[in-house]
């Protein structure tokens, strides 16, 4: 739908309604005569959008799907996203089409999917082409799964972005066909205190089509991050706080065809002259709680590698897991640097995922996929709540009980449908009526069909 017009309509909030529940969805059903429209909102006023689920899918096949979640077609407008879910744009999620002096805050929003299976070389997050963009504010975000670019700002536009402050999040898996943070011309950049994981897992290689839009021409040029004209627009960039890592098992793809491709490097000449590149990164590997698996991509990836998938993608297929929100966790160890890392001693990354003790690291790595059964609950004894890790062998209805020491119910904690893998629960030492229980020893209790497991655990006020 329309927001606004060039004759000048007021701005405009579009929001969920108030309390607890799934998002509301934003999709699309096609015409009468079977087209559909793109982008799913076209804005041409200030907008401002919270709690909304955006979903591009089209029908049941995954390489159907809308390209646009939100396009601005006007000049000096202000887009506010907050809270809000994007999934299965396989284009440019949100695109500014050449308007110059936009502001846009994207904040605690999440990303599920952006691309397509059988497109590498597209799936933008943001994508501000030929456009001078007054604002960006990125902020506690999470973006999972994208295809191409997470920001792209090239063209033939001379303005520049004046102003853009990337804080605080996290990304996560990215093929990187070109750059995965390109900038074209900028008057400040502050990046900090992100998390950066998985990006760029293509590498650099001499194939000349991944070149065309870099804009610089030194070799390997197909890097991390990327700037071009910073002497004319006396470039400032503050780049600091973040880790950036890759998994050792995608690393060692490259050592199959060392003479044709290699891993992605960090910065471009002008990116790197202009940041101290000690101080810019740490690189340390994570264990997050739940986030989509990349096994899928690894083959896809090792089949560029080699040769086996051209440029023009035939054959690549990435078949990216897609999680719902509700089971996406990029909580990691509270053990890590990375939990201390940001400039404020704060953990790296979007600031809404909980840091995991030890005992829930330990689950992440060395708990079996297939396993079924309580992990633990830490702390132990605790007050006023504990954290309880279980693992399903499969999907289906689980149940999780606490009982006293007589097997007395105190209260169910979940009672519902799951899929396979490792999840959490919260209990705050409380009964079905909400109200606080008596220290004590207590008893839970995890049931799907055919199996049960139980241990203990001590509450202390």
């Amino acid at each position: 739908f329309k927001v606004g017009s060039p004759r000048g309509y007021a701005s405009l909030t579009i929001k969920a309604a108030d309390g607890e529940g799934a998002r509301p969805i934003v999709g699309q059903a096609p015409r009468e005569d079977g087209s559909w429209a793109d982008p799913d909102i076209r804005v041409e006023a200030d907008l401002k959008v919270q709690g909304i689920h955006f979903n591009g899918a089209r029908g049941e096949t995954r390489t159907a799907a809308c390209g646009r979640a939100i396009r601005l077609y006007a000049p000096n407008v202000r887009l506010v996203v907050d809270n809000c879910v994007f999934e299965r744009y396989w284009l440019r999620t949100i695109g500014f089409n050449d308007q110059d002096g936009c502001r846009f805050y994207h904040t605690n929003n999440i990303h599920l999917w952006d691309g397509r299976d059988d497109r590498i070389d597209n799936g933008r997050i943001l994508d501000c082409r030929s456009a001078g963009v007054d604002t960006i504010v990125m902020e506690d975000n999470t973006f999972l799964n994208c295809n191409d670019r997470f920001i792209r700002h090239m063209g033939s536009a001379l303005e520049p972005i004046k102003y853009c402050k990337i804080n605080h999040n996290t990304f996560y898996g990215n093929i990187g066909y070109r750059p995965p943070f390109q900038f074209r011309s900028i008057e400040k950049l502050i990046f900090t205190n992100n998390i950066v994981a998985n990006a760029g897992l293509l590498g650099t290689d001499i194939y000349s089509n991944r070149l065309d839009e870099a804009e610089y021409t030194e070799p390997n040029a197909i890097c991390l991050f990327t700037i071009t004209r910073t002497d004319t627009f006396d470039t400032q960039i503050e780049m600091h706080h973040n880790n950036v890592f890759t998994e050792q098992r995608f690393l060692d793809l490259f050592a199959l065809n060392p003479d044709s491709i290699g891993p992605m490097p960090l910065f471009n000449k002008e990116f790197a002259d202009r940041i101290d590149t000690n101080t810019a990164v740490l690189s340390e590997v994570l264990s997050f709680a739940h986030a989509p698996s990349l096994d899928s991509m690894l083959l896809s990836v090792k089949s560029y590698i080699l040769g086996e998938t051209n440029w023009s993608n035939t054959g690549f297929i990435t078949h990216a897991e897609v999680l719902s929100p509700e089971d996406v966790d990029m909580g990691y160890s509270a053990s890590s640097k990375s939990a201390t890392g940001a400039d404020d001693d704060t953990q790296l990354g979007d600031r809404r995922w909980a840091l995991k003790n030890e005992l829930a690291v330990s689950a992440m790595d060395a708990q079996s996929p297939g396993a079924f059964g309580l992990v633990g609950n830490y702390p132990n004894p605790f007050n006023p709540e504990t954290v309880i890790m279980f693992s399903l062998d499969q999907p289906g209805r689980m149940r999780l009980t606490v009982f006293n020491l007589l097997g007395q119910k105190i209260r169910t904690l979940a009672d519902e449908v799951k899929p396979a893998g490792m999840h959490s629960v919260v209990w705050a030492g409380t009964n079905e009526m909400g109200q606080p229980v008596p220290s004590g020893v207590y008893f839970y209790r995890l049931d799907t069909d055919g199996k049960t497991d139980v241990k203990k655990m001590i509450l202390m006020r």
